[in-house]
């Protein structure tokens, strides 16, 4: 994470020693967690191969090429980041975000564990259990209902998603202003703990796995975030308890539409608007297509993620009163009138053509942040 090499010898020195790397022969290299990683590389020359690995068994084995005078920066392992806060306003440090699946809106929890005192590596998402609670209470209060759990770890990832729902005691959809919130996060566990477990097993299984919470309906992500009002996430400072300074300068500037996120935004929309034409980079925005605050970390820094938009477009599609079909064309909010359409100029929007690896994320624009009614 945030490594930054120089050299080959730097490389197995206090650049690699000083992030917990140990340098290995190559043979003995074995690929662990399949968690997705980014890495950049720069220029320079002479070759070596070498493996590396870190005691912490989420991090994935890396085995590349190196050349001597090389830059590699890599960000490793940095994928969910939306946290919640409790009542009291305190960060609840358990992961999760939000996506579609199969047209539905969802929350992904993020699994917890992985724990080794004798390495020195700390349990992962530790709140757990209490994001799940607040989670549960504040979707009550928005009146959405759970179509289905689904199990979600990487193990079971190549099943239908039929056999990974979770069977419960009550029927889906549950409404959960009918049913004690805490009893049925426990009943949820119990389930979870046992599906897929292996057979052979001497434990109970983990009651804390990665799942999808499905809904029956778009929430608004600021009513689930935060009960005090005005807060829905810490402010400039990105917590993330397992990433480096330099991985936080790097969201931090993405989030503020400035950076690399920026720069790639500029390039792919050739330095102008898409649909109005505007070019003058000072009303230009660099937005993120899925909002920020429901984004992992490695959506935030995907420029698929991003559209580069003059600033009146931006607030437009920022708060949801326009968006964009599947093949680009312009979507507009029932709830923006015809006079302020006009003012607006939207009628002489061009077709937003759109990359495929972008649609996705139009996709749940369109599904949760659009102000459809």
């Amino acid at each position: 994470r945030g490594v930054k090499l120089t050299s080959a010898s730097r490389m197995a020195g206090a650049s690699g020693v000083q992030q917990g790397f140990t340098k290995r022969p190559c043979h003995q290299a074995v690929v662990g967690h399949s968690r997705p990683f980014n890495f950049l590389l720069l220029s320079g020359h002479s070759s070596e191969r070498a493996c590396y690995r870190h005691p912490d068994p989420r991090w994935s084995v890396i085995s590349f090429r190196i050349r001597v005078g090389l830059s590699v920066k890599f960000l490793l392992g940095v994928v969910p980041a939306m946290y919640l806060r409790d009542d009291n306003n305190e960060i609840i440090n358990a992961e999760c975000s939000f996506d579609l699946f199969e047209g539905s809106p969802c929350v992904i929890i993020e699994s917890s564990g992985g724990a080794s005192p004798t390495r020195g590596v700390k349990r992962r998402n530790p709140d757990y259990n209490k994001l799940l609670g607040f989670l549960f209470h504040r979707l009550a209060k928005t009146g959405a209902q759970i179509t289905r759990v689904i199990l979600d770890s990487s193990k079971v990832s190549a099943l239908p998603p039929e056999a990974r729902v979770a069977s419960l005691a009550i029927p889906y959809p549950i409404d959960l202003n009918s049913v004690d919130i805490e009893d049925f996060r426990k009943m949820l566990q119990r389930e979870v703990a046992q599906m897929h477990r292996d057979p052979n097993a001497k434990q109970g299984g983990n009651a804390q796995k990665r799942i999808r919470i499905c809904l029956n309906k778009s929430v608004d992500p600021d009513q689930l975030i935060s009960k005090v009002e005005g807060v829905t996430e810490p402010a400039e400072e990105v917590f993330a308890p397992g990433l480096t300074e330099t991985e936080r300068s790097y969201l931090r500037s993405a989030r503020i539409g400035q950076g690399q996120f920026r720069k790639d935004l500029i390039s792919k929309y050739e330095g102008r608007c898409p649909v109005t034409g505007i070019a003058q980079d000072q009303l230009l925005i660099a937005s993120h297509i899925k909002p920020w605050k429901v984004c992992t970390n490695d959506e935030r820094l995907d420029s698929n993620n991003g559209i580069l938009l003059s600033a009146l477009a931006d607030r437009l599609f920022d708060k949801g009163l326009v968006t964009f079909s599947e093949d680009g064309v312009v979507i507009v909010s029932p709830r923006l009138s015809s006079s302020d359409r006009a003012k607006c100029g939207i009628a002489q929007w061009t077709r937003l053509q759109l990359p495929d690896k972008s649609k996705i994320f139009m996709e749940f624009h369109r599904a949760v942040e659009f102000k459809g009614t």
